[in-house]
């Protein structure tokens, strides 16, 4: 009895169709979609390449605004195309401006692993 289990589990198993392995990687490392503004931009807002907006209020300068969400120094202006020339100026409260993009980054997983090999070494000789 245990043998005819065994081989219909073999061949339910042969029937099935497997995941790819493209297709495993696909849904665990899924980009997220930028995100709409919740309410209104100037033209030449960055609609396709946006994660995180934030409202410009009155008296916000671009310093300020950078200083709340934590960017360097003139970055809001190289996210937010209308904002170029005079960024204060062009900077108007009540619109959203975009502050988080999503760039492809270099893995630091081979950095980690040399410095790895590089403490040890001298840890160890």
């Amino acid at each position: 009895m245990r043998i005819i289990q065994m081989l219909m589990a073999t061949s339910a198993a042969a029937m099935m169709q497997p995941a790819s392995a493209n297709h495993i990687h696909d849904e665990r490392h899924k980009e997220p979609s930028p995100i709409a503004p919740p309410g209104p931009v100037q033209e030449g807002a960055p609609f396709d390449r946006c994660y995180a907006w934030i409202l410009a209020a009155p008296g916000d300068t671009c310093h300020s605004i950078e200083s709340k969400v934590g960017l360097p120094h003139g970055l809001l202006r190289g996210y937010n195309a209308q904002l170029h020339g005079d960024c204060d100026n062009n900077l108007w409260a009540g619109y959203y401006y975009c502050w988080g993009k999503r760039y492809h980054t270099i893995s630091i997983l081979p950095v980690s692993l040399l410095l790895a090999s590089v403490i040890y070494y001298f840890l160890h000789g």
